[in-house]
């Protein structure tokens, strides 16, 4: 499976079920169950357009923005210019740059279920 995002321009704050409400922004490039087809998503957030986030998220953790690759899907960050397995430390730091976050982080995950990878090449998701 494959697929492509743009999150990009849009204010979203104080989530309607409170801090129980989980991220602002959460995104898994998945397969549905263990042994599927591997998936590949390509994802502008906030490239070209930063997302203004604030309020309580998550359980009071803070964590705004949410990204996961799982189960050997490939998860490419559309402008980020690093490697072809991107660290989620440098993920986190190129997403929350790209974004107007008050009061919260970024977090990712590659290790989850079988564990995935992000890649990059600098270039807009198509």
């Amino acid at each position: 499976m494959t697929g492509t995002l743009h999150i990009k321009s849009n204010t979203i704050d104080n989530p309607a079920g409170g801090s129980s409400a989980g991220q602002a922004i959460l995104i898994q490039a998945a397969v549905s169950g263990v042994g599927g087809a591997v998936s590949t998503l390509c994802g502008d957030i906030g490239n070209g357009g930063a997302n203004s986030i604030s309020g309580t998220w998550d359980g009071g953790l803070n964590d705004f923005i949410r990204l996961l690759t799982l189960r050997g899907s490939i998860f490419t960050i559309g402008g980020m210019t690093t490697n072809a397995n991107a660290s989620t430390a440098t993920v986190n730091a190129y997403i929350a740059s790209q974004n107007t976050l008050t009061g919260g982080t970024v977090s990712s995950s590659n290790t989850a279920s079988g564990g995935g990878t992000f890649n990059s090449n600098g270039a807009v998701c198509p």
